[in-house]
């Protein structure tokens, strides 16, 4: 067991993972969670390790002495060359004293490695102590996703909701090429302002053909959120469809994600998806196919927090002003 007055700070060492770290992971995982963590397997050290060994994660870790006092972890998409930040713990006795900015630190040098265009993470939004630490790093903010957190995750036994919390989602960019959009008029000037404060150049000639589904759709249990892939123009009978076989499994929150490369004119499924009670979410930047996606988002349920949400940046309060204001327009219209 960790020391709860940790002496000598020397001798904490940050590295890659190797198999013997699992059981100490999923130990920290339980101190830090309770049993509240929803990837579960982050609890099991057989999985964590084979999660590692097929590359479907990539963790680092923090050791004091012979003791696992920290976790974070690569998850690499299977769609896009990006990955996720995530699954991360520190032990509480060691908190404030860097050992989360140096797992950072050498989980960007494995980005790099690996040759990723972008990482991302999603802070939970019950402290701004994430929030503070991605930007640290060159994060920026380009999403708030209400409700994706749900009410039975507790960090720490100390922050817990009653109701959904939201999620900050942060880039930070390894390929800042030029990307061709198509820019919906509702929401152009917040698209332009979130791309400009990440310093990604862009123009508004759309170079690749249309093509893919129309509305793809999936359903993540574990959190209660569905989501969908738009590609093509989408019509009302296809999204009527969608949700019903979403909402038939009991989704707390839906995400809609409009791709900004294909459309040539985006306008009518961002105004359809309005009238179906989506508002504003952010940019997700090579979500699929290294094209970047407008996410609208949907509440089907009163269950959501949206007065204890914090945000570390001026930015970030923007961003969540902007969003809050576009859903009291779509519940007005409503």
């Amino acid at each position: 067991m960790a020391s709860s007055h940790p002496e000598d700070t020397v001798e904490i060492a940050v590295r890659a993972f190797i198999p013997s770290d699992a059981e100490g992971i999923s130990q920290l995982i339980r101190r830090n969670y309770g049993d509240t963590y929803h990837k579960r397997f982050a609890y099991d050290p057989d999985a964590i390790r084979q999660m590692n060994e097929s590359g479907r994660i990539a963790s680092v870790v923090a050791h004091y002495y012979e003791t696992v006092i920290g976790h974070f972890a690569l998850i690499p998409s299977a769609s896009s060359s990006i990955a996720e930040i995530g699954i991360a713990a520190v032990d509480p006795a060691f908190k404030h004293l860097g050992v989360m900015n140096r797992m950072f630190d050498l989980l960007c040098s494995l980005a790099g490695s690996m040759r990723l265009n972008a990482l991302y993470g999603e802070a939970i939004m019950l402290h701004p102590f994430s929030q503070r630490a991605n930007l640290h790093h060159g994060m920026t903010e380009t999403a708030v996703l209400l409700g994706e957190v749900p009410s039975t995750i507790e960090i720490e036994h100390r922050y817990k909701d009653a109701q959904r919390s939201g999620a900050m989602v942060s880039y930070l960019f390894f390929d800042r090429d030029e990307r061709s959009l198509v820019l919906p008029e509702r929401y152009r000037a917040i698209i332009a302002a979130t791309y400009e404060r990440a310093k990604l150049p862009f123009n508004e000639t759309p170079i690749l053909p249309a093509g893919g589904s129309a509305a793809a759709y999936r359903y993540n249990g574990a959190l209660e959120i569905g989501s969908l892939l738009i590609d093509t123009p989408l019509c009302a009978e296809d999204l009527e469809s969608a949700l019903d076989a979403l909402l038939s499994e009991g989704c707390a929150m839906i995400y809609a994600d409009i791709n900004l490369q294909r459309f040539g004119n985006i306008d009518e499924t961002v105004e359809l998806l309005n009238r179906s009670g989506f508002f504003y979410a952010g940019v997700m930047y090579s979500l699929h196919r290294g094209q970047d996606y407008l996410r609208l988002q949907r509440k089907n349920t009163r269950n959501v927090d949206e007065e204890r949400l914090h945000c570390y940046s001026a930015f970030g309060k923007y961003l969540l002003e902007f969003i809050l204001e576009d859903e009291r327009r779509i519940s007005m219209s409503g």
